[in-house]
């Protein structure tokens, strides 16, 4: 781990209420600043001391490979939308690669009018 850039981890974005744009989290660090802001909601919860313990460990020395998905899991149980994996399961066509009827992988973006 490089103490400048943090725990490299694959990128979460939650949104905390309708208002403004989600948090963008790309470190275990990132993760872990957003579980400890005043705007999480519930700390209490088990969820949220597992993604706290799962962060912590990644940033001893551990591997981040949970912190992201304990995460998403401590986010939804706090009733925040979390990305890639709410919009992968409202939207499937937001995702860098998709299968085509022929199992070809082939890449896809979405409407920019269905954004709006």
């Amino acid at each position: 781990m490089n103490a400048a850039t943090g725990v490299p981890i694959k990128p979460v974005t939650i949104q905390v209420g309708n208002k403004g744009p989600g948090r963008l989290g790309a470190t275990v660090e990132d993760l872990m600043g957003m579980l400890m802001s005043d705007r999480w909601p519930d700390r209490s919860s088990p969820k949220f001391s597992r993604a706290m313990s799962a962060c912590i460990d990644a940033t001893v020395g551990g591997s981040g490979d949970r912190a992201p998905t304990a995460f998403v899991d401590a986010a939804h149980d706090a009733g925040i939308a979390a990305s890639p994996d709410d919009d992968r399961k409202t939207n499937p066509h937001r995702t860098d690669k998709v299968r085509s009827d022929r199992g070809a992988e082939r890449s896809k973006q979405p409407l920019a009018g269905h954004l709006r």
